[in-house]
């Protein structure tokens, strides 16, 4: 898929795409282990008009997911990032996934937290999944819990007529990076983006 739009809603594209409600809703329409294009195009996402007022959102979320390693540099600076790559932190990065899942589940129409957890708990098998394996590497389902979590204070600011603020320390899109190349520390070919 090549989209015909700005940098900015390609990235919010990537988003949407990887968000786990559109994971849920394109299990709706497959029917084999496979997508045929004429599937593809029939999915449900977003228009550019829906997602362009929520880039400011969107963009550096995706940028701090996404730019953790320099071959990923063409895109930070499409994206307008000169910085260096961001660090790999795991909690940090789960909490900018349940940001944009939470924001995505908004977006879809999904205004009920009971179909959200209904909708949390199909990602799970018999013996694996997401459900099984955060519970098995945290003792919990994590994600269920970050993105009900900030489902919930996205509904409390649009409540309270109020921008939504993420509960990080540093915000989306300004974490902790890596030191620049040629300084005491390298990156030395390390690879990033592996989990």
């Amino acid at each position: 898929m090549v989209p015909r739009v700005s940098q900015f809603l390609a990235a919010a594209l990537i988003a949407t795409q990887s968000s786990l409600v559109f994971d849920f809703t394109s299990r709706q329409k497959i029917g084999s282990t496979h997508m045929q294009p004429f599937m593809w195009k029939q999915l449900p996402v977003p228009t550019p008009a829906t997602l362009e007022p929520h880039l400011p959102f969107i963009t550096p979320r995706v940028l701090e997911l996404v730019y953790t390693a320099y071959d990923m540099t063409p895109l930070a600076r499409d994206l307008g990032d000169e910085g260096e790559p961001f660090r790999w932190d795991e909690d940090r990065r789960a909490q900018l996934r349940a940001e944009l899942d939470a924001f995505f589940f908004r977006v879809y129409g999904i205004d009920d937290p009971d179909d959200v957890d209904y909708i949390l708990e199909t990602f799970q098998t018999e013996t694996g999944g997401l459900k099984h394996n955060e519970i098995r590497d945290h003792g919990e389902y994590r994600t269920k819990r970050l993105v009900l979590t900030e489902y919930d204070r996205m509904a409390a600011a649009d409540a309270a007529g109020v921008p939504y603020e993420s509960p990080l320390t540093l915000p989306p899109g300004q974490g902790p990076r890596h030191p620049a190349r040629g300084g005491a520390s390298t990156l030395s070919g390390r690879r990033l983006t592996e989990r």
